[in-house]
């Protein structure tokens, strides 16, 4: 998708390693952007979300590789709580 002109957004909890690879895909024509963002706490992940609607005006294809597993149920059925310590 970036191969095709689409934009990413890249978030991550490692603010160096973030901003080095959209730096580098920046460097080579990419439109790339990173936010620093811990999804398991939901107060960064909405601010996160003004941040993009901000600059891109909307959201078109998400892709969560967040790489949080051990949940006994579903995403959208547990608290915030919950994610803390994954």
């Amino acid at each position: 998708m970036l191969r095709k002109g689409a934009p990413l957004l890249l978030l991550n909890v490692l603010a160096a390693e973030g901003k080095k690879t959209s730096e580098g895909l920046s460097k080579e024509g990419r439109d790339a952007v990173f936010i620093k963002c811990d999804v398991t706490h939901g107060s960064q992940v909405k601010e996160m979300i003004d941040q993009v609607i901000g600059k891109f005006g909307k959201v078109d294809i998400l892709i969560n590789n967040a790489g949080i597993t051990g949940l006994p149920k579903s995403v959208t059925e547990t608290p915030e709580e919950e994610w803390i310590g994954f």
